[in-house]
């Protein structure tokens, strides 16, 4: 996927995200507006981060651990992160999202009770 696919999804996320937080804060009676930015700041714009950067992350994560264990500091190639690791951070992202989604599902529907 190119960067400009990766932007405007990224984009769109955090819109409906922002979106999302705005209805929990006026359809859901039962929970708080602090409670309801905290959700939104740390699992959805997380796991937005992650899915978007998901390749920049493995990368660091990589070169953080090849520089503790002394390997491979010859070159910047050397911390190319495996496509396992990629995915496994992509993944990390989505279930982030997800729990977010369950969140405001279960606030919007509590609140309409």
């Amino acid at each position: 996927m190119n960067n400009l696919t990766k932007n405007i999804l990224t984009v769109a996320g955090a819109i409906v995200a922002i979106v999302q937080c705005i209805l929990i804060m006026f359809l859901s009676g039962t929970v708080p507006v602090y409670v309801a930015i905290l959700f939104t700041l740390f699992f959805a714009g997380g796991g937005i981060v992650y899915t978007r950067f998901a390749y920049q992350i493995a990368k660091h994560s990589n070169k953080i651990h090849m520089r503790r264990f002394k390997k491979f500091e010859g070159s910047a190639e050397n911390y190319e992160p495996s496509d396992l690791i990629v995915r496994r951070t992509l993944i990390a992202g989505i279930i982030l999202l997800v729990i977010y989604e369950i969140f405001f599902f279960v606030a919007i529907f509590s609140g309409l009770i």
